[in-house]
């Protein structure tokens, strides 16, 4: 496997370049494809084996996949439903990726969002979900800044050898459960509810619907399944239900 994954086996005559891809993008790629990633500890590496998979099992028309994206933004400009200034505009209730109203989900993860007291709302060090770009992505807060009222956060992504950091309207920033601190968990998000929730392998907040909940002794829920926006169908039309781990799964912030 670590001769797939070397840097120097990328394709030749491959003109795409996977090294500009997000590590999320490529954990997501390799997740799709069943792509035996494990051994890819840096993003270089990881980049070539999803490059190596591509230019073996893929054939692209690129004259339908670019007709295909002038449509979508031709769609996004007539509806409006654009990201605009930084706020994200699509309709969250109508099962479209984006991070809107919500339905309603006045969870603990609000409630985290406004702690009081001095200092920080959150603790330097804390793990939190920040709207990078459009999407809500896993960081690391870095400091905060009471006067700006905003963040620097890092990508907390474990394959990042040089994270980026960020400047985030506090706003932007929400609280995410801690591991093995249920207290941190709020309240549970019934059948139907609508929440942003890690997909799994990468470290991006995507918007999701619950679908299913799963009970521990006590009554405790510890994970969901959920059925992520735009995700793959089975063979009933149905997009397939995940299990993600209750820790991983915040309400959708009101915009």
């Amino acid at each position: 496997m670590s001769a797939s994954v070397s840097p120097r086996n990328y394709p030749r005559n491959l003109k795409v370049d996977f090294h500009k891809l997000r590590t999320n993008t490529l954990k997501r790629y390799a997740w799709h494809y069943n792509l035996s990633s494990s051994n890819a500890t840096k993003a270089d590496e990881l980049a070539c084996t999803c490059a190596q998979h591509f230019a073996l099992h893929l054939e692209v028309n690129e004259q339908q996949v670019l007709s295909q994206f002038v449509e979508f933004c031709n769609a996004l400009e007539k509806t409006g439903k654009n990201d605009v200034n930084g706020k994200h505009l699509l309709d969250f209730d109508n099962g479209v990726s984006g991070y809107g109203s919500g339905t309603g989900n006045d969870s603990a993860d609000g409630d985290l969002k406004k702690k009081k007291g001095k200092g920080h709302p959150f603790p330097v060090g804390d793990k939190v979900a920040a709207k990078i770009g459009g999407e809500y992505m896993l960081t690391r807060i870095i400091k905060h800044s009471k006067r700006k009222k905003q963040y620097k956060v890092e990508d907390a992504d474990e394959l990042t050898e040089d994270p980026a950091t960020y400047d985030i309207n506090q706003d932007y920033v929400i609280a995410i459960p801690k591991p093995g601190q249920p207290e941190t968990l709020g309240r549970e998000y019934p059948r139907g509810a609508r929440v942003l929730a890690l997909f799994p392998g990468t470290s991006t907040f995507y918007a999701a619907t619950v679908a299913k909940k799963f009970e521990r002794p006590k009554g405790r829920i510890f994970e969901y399944g959920l059925r992520f926006d735009d995700d793959e169908k089975d063979a009933n039309g149905e997009v397939r239900m995940k299990k993600i781990s209750a820790y991983e799964v915040v309400a959708p912030p009101r915009e």
